[in-house]
């Protein structure tokens, strides 16, 4: 969420990470711009030294389009993916 992000970015600009800041806020901005993306519950997002690193519980469309908004944007070296189905999920925990 961006009132998370913002109040985590600002020591984060004063420091050596100010780059990452920059990056990761471009990231929510196109996330947040795109339809596919735009208000996903479970979408959790961070970059670090230009890895953008995705995580939550999503379903595969919202997956498949943050990978590929991520990789995509300007400033991300790598995305590292660890988005997990949530329809698989509620499957398995019923089992």
């Amino acid at each position: 969420d961006w009132a998370g992000f913002a109040s985590r970015s600002v020591p984060r600009l004063q420091g050596e990470e100010r780059g990452d800041v920059i990056v990761e806020a471009r990231l929510r901005a196109r996330l947040t711009n795109d339809h596919r993306t735009r208000g996903v519950e479970g979408l959790r997002v961070d970059v670090a030294d230009g890895v953008a690193t995705l995580s939550g519980l999503v379903s595969d469309d919202v997956h498949d389009a943050a990978v590929e908004i991520a990789t995509g944007t300007r400033g991300v070296r790598r995305v590292r993916d660890t988005l997990r189905d949530r329809a698989r999920s509620r499957w398995s925990r019923r089992s």
